[in-house]
């Protein structure tokens, strides 16, 4: 993992993001030697997230599947927010 500094970043952007391109590291930036962010790489080729909706429908596939483990898995992929107090 490589440690930069954000003088460095403003000065070298386009350098350091060829470097986290081709090699896949992170960067982590710091301010006044103290780390306050990174830099990381997107992955190529990752899937994208599936909706709620083809789930649901390759859920109904299964014979033994039930409604309730749709709503198990809603549960997981849309948590709820607490409730704001007014």
């Amino acid at each position: 993992m490589t440690t930069i500094s954000i003088r460095e970043l403003k000065a070298e952007a386009t350098r350091i993001l060829r470097h986290i391109e081709q090699t896949g590291e992170e960067v982590v930036i710091t301010r006044r030697g103290t780390p306050c962010g990174r830099l990381i790489p997107i992955r190529q080729g990752s899937k994208p997230k599936k909706s709620l909706r083809s789930i649901r429908d390759s859920l109904s596939k299964l014979p033994d599947a039930e409604y309730q483990d749709f709503l198990d898995i809603k549960g997981i992929w849309e948590p709820r927010e607490p409730p704001h107090d007014e």
